[in-house]
């Protein structure tokens, strides 16, 4: 119970820091902060670049707690093998092709592909449970982006916007 408890606190922590960077670049120019450098259309690709990152980083971490709790809060004795951290290594690799094709592609073409990868990685099947928050979620998230922020997202070979 005690590993859960300290799992749980440090997902939660994670995505308060997240929250929390996401509020401070939204306060700062990212240009003045020496983070990036170009207008909105160079600089937005940092946001989905640094959360991809951090996420897939910390998902091993996530899923070996979660392997650790499933075990009765005993350590793990068994060696750490490739095959305890296939799927892991596939979202990993989903987050690295998303990041690889985002200015290729642009954004509202690489999110949904990289969400429906990330979602049928981790076990999710059926047809509509994966493309309805493929499809939604990015769209909602390009929505806030573009809309209320004024953070251009990238359009990649064809230039795909939507004017909110």
């Amino acid at each position: 119970m005690r590993n859960r408890y300290i799992a749980d606190w440090l997902v939660l922590a994670f995505f308060a820091a997240i929250v929390a960077l996401v509020f401070q670049q939204i306060a700062t120019s990212m240009q003045d902060q020496g983070i990036a450098s170009g207008g909105p259309y160079d600089n937005s690709a940092a946001y989905p670049r640094w959360v991809a990152i951090l996420i897939a980083a910390f998902i091993p971490v996530v899923l070996l707690t979660q392997r650790w709790e499933q075990r009765g809060g005993e350590a793990i004795n068994e060696p750490l093998t490739l095959s305890n951290l296939a799927r892991p290594l596939r979202i990993f690799g989903i987050f690295l092709g998303f990041l690889i094709l985002l200015p290729v592609l642009g954004y509202y073409i690489a999110a949904p592909l990289m969400l429906l990868g990330v979602m049928y990685a981790a076990g999710l099947r059926g047809f509509l449970a994966l493309v309805l928050p493929a499809l939604a979620v990015p769209f909602l998230f390009a929505f806030v982006f573009e809309a209320f922020l004024h953070i251009v997202l990238p359009g990649g070979w064809l230039g795909l916007h939507i004017g909110w």
